[in-house]
């Protein structure tokens, strides 16, 4: 009913390597990627901002793309360096995009993506001439500065058109959840000095605890399955992976990039854009801040 027809990504020019962290907050040698399995991640400069990153990976589908027909913009980050409008009202002004284009702005992080693809397919569903465009963008290094998240993340955007395909990927199921009194685990406080805090064990413990169950639901033993997964480094992946039967397609790339937040299921989409094709089952799985999850189970 759906296909991701284009998807581009921006990322930043700056690349940060493990040695530069571990002399910065007193690691040991190769303790990062011991424990996050994390290579380099990608940092912004000083005045590139969330909305640059969403604009720019937009700019890059319009040069793959006639966009005349978008007819709405859904942007999500947790990082927007202007708290409204929305990047989607940037987004729509610097394509040059028809006035009457619908703008979303989502508060969203590492669900984020698969709560937009949800919102926009049931917009396609309802009216098959709907053109969404989808950015994520996020600058999450702006605001860390603890030995405990400053080597997990990474900032980056993505751009990514859906269109109407009546052979395209077929909604079949979806699950969100929120868990109660958890916000504090995962939260950008915008006091005198900005920061990102972040639990850790918490975090973890909830993937371990409230994430994993979901995903096992969802596996179909006679059903050939890709799992796009949000990339939170080693620990993470390697449980979901644990959990996984043999016929479960797991691309991982972690390792390249970090934590890229609203970006790290997109950024998985585009460089194994091909496994869209298979005849199966295709699961977009996010989980982070909130501390929430959401799932999205389509099927070829």
């Amino acid at each position: 009913m759906i296909e991701i027809k284009d998807i581009a990504i921006k990322l930043p020019k700056k690349i940060i390597f493990n040695s530069s962290i571990e002399k910065k907050f007193n690691f040991k040698k190769n303790q990062i990627i011991e424990k996050t399995g994390i290579i380099k991640r990608y940092v912004s400069a000083i005045n590139d901002t969330s909305e640059k990153y969403a604009i720019d990976s937009a700019k890059i589908i319009k040069k793959n793309n006639n966009l005349k027909d978008v007819t709405h913009i859904i942007s999500v980050t947790n990082t927007p360096s202007i708290f409204f409008p929305s990047i989607a009202n940037y987004i729509s002004s610097s394509l040059n995009l028809n006035k009457n284009v619908h703008c979303i702005g989502i508060n969203s992080g590492c669900t984020g993506f698969v709560d937009a693809i949800l919102i926009a397919y049931r917009l396609i569903e309802k009216k098959k001439k709907n053109s969404i465009l989808i950015t994520t963008s996020d600058t999450y290094s702006k605001y860390l500065n603890d030995r405990s998240t400053v080597p997990l993340f990474s900032d980056g955007g993505a751009a990514i058109l859906i269109k109407y395909l009546k052979s395209g990927m077929k909604l079949k199921s979806y699950y969100c959840n929120n868990e109660k009194n958890s916000q504090s685990n995962l939260i950008f406080e915008n006091s005198k000095k900005p920061s990102i805090k972040m639990n850790g064990p918490n975090v973890l413990s909830f993937t371990l605890s409230n994430v994993l169950p979901v995903i096992s639901k969802f596996i179909d033993e006679n059903k050939k399955t890709v799992l796009f997964c949000h990339q939170g480094g080693k620990i993470i992946c390697d449980a979901v992976k644990d959990i996984l039967p043999e016929h479960v397609i797991f691309p991982e790339n972690y390792k390249n990039y970090g934590n890229l937040v609203s970006t790290s299921i997109p950024n998985l989409i585009r460089e194994n854009k091909k496994l869209l094709k298979i005849k199966g089952r295709i699961i977009f799985s996010g989980f982070g801040v909130g501390l929430s999850q959401a799932h999205a189970i389509f099927e070829n």
